[in-house]
């Protein structure tokens, strides 16, 4: 990883081993003569994969702006943060579930103000706070959630006994300062609570395992932040991908306890009882698409690519069951569960069904991508123009993508007034309507307007649609048209436009969505 850590205007290779500056005479990177091994030593030392972040005040005679980053490193098994100067302040810890360790994520998960680092080994995901020792790291305002005393703050299972090296990512999905984690293995993608550890979603996955991570990222331009899962069957089952021994009965995550929810109309079930969508049978979790649920975390799923079909809601292969809870979930009744019947491949792009995600980025350039190392339009900006990731107070993270914000009373808001229509040579009318966004938020691109015959309280069929063709700020409007091949040619018909009749984004006024073009008549010429 190549970066300026020592702020000096200069990039450096910055390895689990050393920090290196470039050297001109020698045309190769040469270890800076600050960095020493002073306190480590024996297992857990090495080499590694590394990330960089702002974990402390460890200033030194050398360094004394404490804002100086640290680097966090993954080495054979091990999680441990040096200084630049190559001090050890936190660890070597042992990583949870054995293995050799992927590349580490850094984010404030527990909401302390703080980076934290998380990691995958061959069989648990983890997340490590220095404010949970051992070794423990005196931070102001820095605090332990889970009370632990061996540097962990939390850990769960996983299944990646064959390669252990995969990564992950982490994001406040509903910008309520809580950060989730975001890791798949084998069997599944799952999204944790930052602070807890507590699977708030979860779906079918499959994968060999390489260094490969999920992603999050605006990838279609609506101004919400979407989650980005890859899976193949590069080894295991040439038709079901890697076996997964751990699921619990009916191939039920073990870990899942449910989708989530806080009404009955975010149920697929219509009920909402204790936080979770209960059901009597698997019919109830996937009639159409899956609610979204509690926490930020993705509850409907959309499905770019691989096995069409295959994801929340579509085709004949529901990813949820009804099944019973694991013990201690509050309630009673069953719960509509990530099922994995078999593995799927391909790239799955899964979004918040109440579009409730605040926004991010629409760019992830590399894999140790850490925001300010490329611009939005994709340019590379020069070594001394980089900003520092870790001095950004909305930043200092490393794997993790741009932050929105909730803005609770900000909603984009579509209106459509119908203004005409022209009839064609070919006897179809062409339709046109002025598309508007009254809202306070940007409104996305490609969004549907129905245009139905008939008007008043009861609509005739959808006769076409059409997309918006650009995205709208506050205010804009755009003209949309489109073509009623089989138009009237006796009698006129008035025609009601429908802007996301769909309903594929939640607006600060539904009720609003429809204008009328009256009295559609192309007749036959002669």
């Amino acid at each position: 990883m190549v970066l300026d850590v020592d702020e000096d205007g200069a990039v450096e290779l910055v390895t689990g081993n050393g920090v290196f500056a470039w050297s001109a005479a020698t045309r190769d990177w040469v270890r800076e003569a600050y960095f020493t091994r002073s306190n480590c030593a024996g297992a857990g030392c090495g080499d590694g994969q590394v990330a960089v972040g702002d974990f402390g005040d460890f200033a030194s005679a050398r360094f004394t702006d404490a804002r100086i980053p640290e680097i966090a490193v993954v080495s054979s098994g091990y999680v441990r943060i040096d200084t630049i100067e190559g001090r050890t302040v936190f660890g070597p810890i042992a990583l949870p579930g054995g293995g050799t360790g992927g590349p580490p994520t850094v984010a404030d998960f527990d909401g302390d103000g703080l980076a934290e680092v998380a990691a995958a080994g061959a069989t648990a995901y983890s997340v490590m706070d220095p404010d949970c020792g051992p070794r423990s790291v005196s931070r102001s305002g820095g605090r332990c959630e889970t009370s632990t005393t061996t540097g962990v703050l939390w850990s769960r299972p996983s299944q990646d006994a064959s390669s252990n090296v995969t990564g992950s990512t982490s994001f406040d999905f509903e910008g309520d300062g809580r950060v989730e984690a975001v890791y798949a293995d084998e069997c599944f993608a799952r999204v944790y609570d930052g602070a807890t550890g507590t699977v708030l979603f979860s779906q079918q996955h499959s994968s060999c395992t390489w260094y490969e991570n999920p992603v999050v990222a605006d990838v279609d331009g609506d101004f919400r932040a979407e989650l980005v899962v890859g899976s193949n069957f590069n080894c295991g089952s040439p038709t079901t991908g890697v076996a997964c021994p751990g699921v619990g009965p009916r191939g039920v995550d073990v870990q899942f306890a449910g989708l989530r929810c806080s009404t009955d109309a975010e149920c697929p079930s219509s009920r909402c009882v204790t936080g979770f969508c209960r059901c009597t049978a698997d019919s109830e979790c996937c009639p159409g698409s899956a609610p979204a649920g509690d926490g930020g975390v993705a509850d409907a799923s959309v499905d770019a690519g691989g096995d069409a079909g295959r994801t929340t809601g579509s085709g004949s292969e529901c990813t949820y069951v009804c099944a019973a809870p694991p013990d201690g979930t509050p309630g009673a009744g069953n719960t509509c569960r990530a099922a994995r019947p078999r593995g799927v491949r391909g790239i799955r792009v899964y979004a918040d069904i109440a579009d409730r995600w605040v926004r991010s980025r629409t760019i992830w350039n590399q894999h140790a991508y850490n925001v300010t190392n490329v611009e939005d339009d994709g340019r590379i900006p020069a070594s001394g123009a980089v900003r520092r990731n870790w001095r950004e107070r909305t930043l200092n993270n490393f794997r993790t993508n741009v932050q929105g914000t909730a803005e609770i009373t900000s909603s984009p808001d579509g209106t459509v007034s119908g203004t005409g229509y022209m009839c064609l040579a070919s006897g179809a009318a062409r339709l046109r309507v002025r598309a508007c966004n009254r809202g306070t938020a940007p409104m996305a691109d490609g969004l549907p307007v129905g245009f139905y015959s008939g008007a008043g309280v009861t609509l005739g069929p959808r006769v076409c649609q059409a997309p918006t063709p650009r995205a709208l700020m506050p205010g804009e409007c755009v003209d949309v048209t489109c073509d009623w091949v089989a138009s009237p040619q006796e009698r006129a018909t008035p025609v009601t436009a429908v802007i996301d009749d769909t309903r594929m984004r939640t607006e600060c006024h539904e009720e609003n969505n429809l204008g009328v073009i009256e009295d559609v008549v192309c007749r036959p010429p002669g």
